[in-house]
């Protein structure tokens, strides 16, 4: 199949269950801009962590599910102009890294439903020009990210159905509160058994 032109790319599994496999694209999307993908994967295609995706500027995995053995960091961390990463039930590992000097370009970061997760640390220069960062669902998560301080640019942490263990560490008398005085806007959302939302301003 030929694709070397494609700007978006947006495969969909039949099913939660069923696999996607991408690796049959010998010749991969060099012009990519967008890729959607949603449904299982036993690992991120080859492709994708090619050196000569310079267009890629938006990725979302949903229903992934991969396992600590294809953590999926590893794969998209060296993307080089890489904007925004949304990721949905994507990692089933504990711990998420984001290592030095990893994700340089990237300014949205959407982590959601990671069911195990509980984990998170940003190593120096990583995402140094993170502008928006939404934690949703992740519940096992119970303390901030480690290094979330050194995220200077970081402007907008969004939480949704958030352990109430993680947001009393955002509350003013918290000794974590200092790791994101520097966010401007921090917001908590939760969704009540009537349907609706209510929403906390902790910022």
């Amino acid at each position: 199949m030929k694709m070397e032109n494609l700007l978006t790319l947006d495969v969909s599994s039949t099913g939660l269950e069923e696999y996607l496999d991408l690796d049959y694209m010998v010749n991969h999307p060099r012009f990519l801009q967008r890729l959607y993908l949603k449904g299982r994967l036993e690992k991120l295609p080859g492709w994708i962590s090619s050196s000569s995706l310079d267009s890629l500027v938006r990725i979302y995995l949903k229903w992934s599910k991969l396992n600590t053995d294809n953590n999926p960091l590893w794969a998209l961390q060296a993307l080089p102009n890489l904007l925004e990463l949304q990721m949905v039930d994507s990692y089933m590992g504990k711990s998420l890294e984001f290592m030095p000097n990893s994700f340089q370009k990237l300014k949205i970061l959407h982590l959601e439903q990671f069911a195990s997760l509980n984990m998170v640390v940003v190593e120096t220069n990583a995402m140094p020009k993170l502008e928006k960062l939404t934690l949703c669902k992740c519940e096992k998560l119970e303390i901030l990210p480690s290094g979330i301080s050194k995220l200077t640019h970081l402007e907008e942490l969004f939480l949704f159905d958030m352990n109430e263990s993680f947001l009393n560490r955002l509350k003013k008398d918290c000794e974590d509160r200092s790791m994101v005085d520097h966010i401007k806007i921090i917001h908590s959302y939760r969704l009540g058994s009537n349907g609706l939302w209510s929403y906390q301003n902790l910022s």
